[in-house]
């Protein structure tokens, strides 16, 4: 979404002016965005994971066990206050669960494209570990130690 990825509302009509052909008002990308925000920030309250249910066959560590790889990264975003004045920025975390193929597969596994999930937002480092069972889950064939 243009209002997401722009500096301001402003560009993020722009944005879309170029992209797509259509005017916008930058009231019209700023409340739009802001609902598309809130109905995703409910969905993840809700505990809703996005995508079909997929049992991934998990590829094994070199000591033979089945594992899941669990990275994080982090970004710092710029923010804008009210009328358009300068905000402290936020940190935007990333954070994704997947089943990379190894670069030597044992000989009973086929190599396979990364299987991945991501979840990505302003939220605090200490509830993204969290959110991130939620999608992990999906691809479990069996619990692994520590993951609900």
């Amino acid at each position: 979404m243009a209002g997401t990825v722009a500096d301001s509302f402003e560009k993020g009509a722009d944005l879309v002016h170029e992209m797509a052909g259509i005017r916008l008002g930058e009231s019209t990308v700023e409340r739009t965005s802001e609902d598309a925000g809130q109905r995703l920030a409910e969905a993840v309250q809700a505990g809703r994971t996005f995508g079909a249910k997929v049992v991934w066959p998990w590829h094994k560590d070199y000591q033979g066990r089945r594992c899941a790889y669990v990275e994080m990264d982090a970004t710092g975003v710029r923010q804008q206050g009210e009328g358009g004045s300068s905000a402290e920025g936020r940190m935007a975390y990333v954070g994704v669960v997947c089943n990379p193929c190894p670069e030597w597969p044992w000989p009973e596994e086929k190599p396979l494209p990364m299987q991945a999930r991501y979840l990505a937002g302003l939220y605090p480092l200490v509830e993204l570990g969290p959110l991130l069972r939620r999608p992990g889950r999906w691809a479990w064939t069996r619990p692994i130690v520590g993951w609900g």
